[in-house]
C-alpha cells in the first residue's frame, strides 16, 4: 500500500506500507466497530518518509492522539477495547 488509507473492519489485518514517495496517514475506523481485533501495520521502505497512524475522532493509541511509524520494518499492532486503541 502507498496511498493514504483507511483502516478497519472487513479491510484487512495486516497492513503493509511503502512510503518511499510520500508520508502515509493510516486512518482508523472507530474503535467500537472492530473490538477485539488486531490490525498490524508495518513500513516496508527504507526511506526516511514516515507512515502515521490517526484513530477516528478523539480516540487515541496508548493515550496519544496519532502513532508514527519512521524506521524500515517496524511494525505497530493495535487492538481496540471499543472506546481507544492500544499496542500490543
Amino acid at each position: 500500500m502507498n496511498t493514504n488509507f483507511k483502516a478497519g473492519i472487513g479491510k484487512g489485518n495486516l497492513i503493509l506500507v511503502d512510503a518511499t514517495n510520500d508520508n502515509i496517514t493510516i486512518t482508523l475506523d472507530s474503535c467500537a466497530d472492530v473490538i477485539g481485533i488486531p490490525i498490524t501495520i508495518k513500513k516496508i521502505d527504507s526511506s526516511t518518509r514516515t507512515v502515521t497512524i490517526n484513530p477516528a475522532n478523539s480516540e487515541t493509541i496508548d493515550s496519544v492522539l496519532t502513532y508514527t511509524i519512521r524506521v524500515q520494518y517496524d511494525i505497530c499492532t493495535i487492538v481496540s477495547d471499543g472506546v481507544n486503541w492500544n499496542l500490543i
